[in-house]
């Protein structure tokens, strides 16, 4: 029995290592959104005023990408 319990506690352990760090992912999201926002700030304002959702603004911008500026356009990989 308390073989199986180390054994258990080992594969636990093991398999939470290999767990991606949500709070690193979630701050290069947030440094991605501020790089965007910063970068096409006059493109949004121009092209997707009403839009407030970030991926809703990504892809607004997007659909206007002939018009967006060039550093709006790199940054968003387009």
């Amino acid at each position: 029995m308390k073989i199986a319990m180390i054994a258990l506690l080992l594969v636990g352990s093991t398999a939470m290592a290999q767990m991606p760090d949500t709070s690193k992912m979630m701050d290069q999201a947030k440094g991605k959104a501020s790089d965007i926002m910063a970068a096409c700030k006059e493109d949004k304002i121009k092209f997707c005023d009403k839009v407030t959702e970030m991926n809703a603004i990504k892809e607004c911008l997007k659909k206007n990408k002939d018009g967006l500026s060039a550093g709006c356009k790199s940054t968003l990989g387009i």
